[in-house]
């Protein structure tokens, strides 16, 4: 996938991934190489990077912002005063990383994951009567635009957002005039996909999310890869798979469309546009379209790209519309890329 999916440029920190973890290592094996990796980037990015920047107590505090926006970016789980005693920690950041402790953002980490999970589990256990009890008569909204949005004030707060997203998410599926049947499957499908890709998170999952946090600050192309985006790069750079030409990036639940390649098959086809929100991916003329909503980045790339030639169809919202989904190409399919 040479041109749909071009890695970050990373500076310095590559080596650091490429042979650190396997899947037989203990977890706490796993912990120590964390720490000592999470030493080392901090040590080449202050030594290496143009910035030059130093990873002091102000630049940490930096570091804990990003890592809880990458967490939480639309403020579902975390209440106000809850994000200020973690921010209170953050001068001590610096020299977690020296004494070779991770303890923050394992906390931090932790109480994200548990009300993930126990939120997931609790949609997926009563998916039926909680949509029998959404009310669509009652305006209400919510705010897209994730910068715009405050921590809540309590869990009260919390819970009045969780369910407007939900109700967002059938209304979504509503307007498509899906029948109510067909709702009930493809939301099942879709949380407990995102439930069973939770519970599968792993300690090097976390870390690689913590890593990037880190690596943002010095400027936008420099990035730490985990070994399976390691794995991802070097199946692009031998050219054994192919993908659609177009760049994509994690946005909230969605896989957006960054950017369209000139003269891709994306950009040939016409269709594809930046900032369209990939939904549904099938592969083959034929094949069943599946609901991508809430997968991570990774999976959804796994799942367009395919040997030079083949074909792929996607869903998508487009980026001139907040709601209402449309069939990519109406049915026809787009050419995975193959070099000229």
């Amino acid at each position: 996938m040479r041109s749909s999916l071009r890695c970050a440029i990373f500076v310095g920190c590559a080596l650091l991934a490429s042979s650190l973890w396997a899947s037989s290592v203990q977890a706490l094996a796993l912990r120590t190489e964390q720490i000592k990796t999470m030493q080392q980037l901090v040590t080449e990015l202050e030594k290496s990077h143009y910035n030059q920047l130093k990873y002091d107590d102000s630049l940490a505090a930096q570091h804990l912002n990003e890592y809880i926006d990458a967490l939480d970016p639309r403020k579902l789980y975390f209440t106000a005063k809850e994000i200020e005693q973690f921010k209170a920690r953050s001068e001590g950041l610096d020299d977690e990383v020296k004494r070779g402790e991770l303890v923050t953002i394992t906390d931090l980490f932790s109480a994200y994951h548990d009300r993930r999970l126990q939120r997931l589990k609790d949609l997926v256990d009563y998916l039926p009567s909680k949509i029998a009890q959404l009310d669509f008569s009652k305006d209400e909204s919510i705010i897209v635009d994730a910068d715009r949005i405050s921590w809540a004030t309590s869990t009260e707060e919390l819970r009045g957002r969780w369910r407007k997203q939900f109700k967002s998410d059938v209304l979504n599926l509503k307007l498509t005039d899906k029948p109510l049947d067909d709702i009930v499957d493809t939301l099942q499908k879709r949380y407990a996909y995102q439930l069973k890709s939770a519970e599968q998170v792993t300690e090097t999952d976390v870390f690689s999310v913590y890593a990037n946090a880190l690596t943002s600050l010095y400027d936008p192309h420099t990035s730490y890869f985990s070994p399976r985006r390691t794995e991802n790069f070097n199946i692009e750079m031998s050219l054994s798979l192919e993908g659609i030409g177009a760049l994509l990036q994690q946005d909230q639940d969605y896989t957006k469309v960054s950017r369209v390649i000139p003269k891709g098959p994306a950009d040939k086809q016409g269709e594809l546009q930046p900032s369209d929100r990939i939904v549904g991916v099938a592969q083959g003329s034929s094949g069943e379209m599946i609901d991508v909503v809430g997968w991570r980045l990774d999976e959804v790339v796994n799942l367009i790209r395919g040997e030079k030639g083949s074909t792929v169809r996607l869903e998508v919202i487009p980026a001139d519309q907040s709601e209402v989904h449309r069939g990519f190409g109406e049915g026809e399919s787009v050419r995975i890329f193959a070099e000229q």
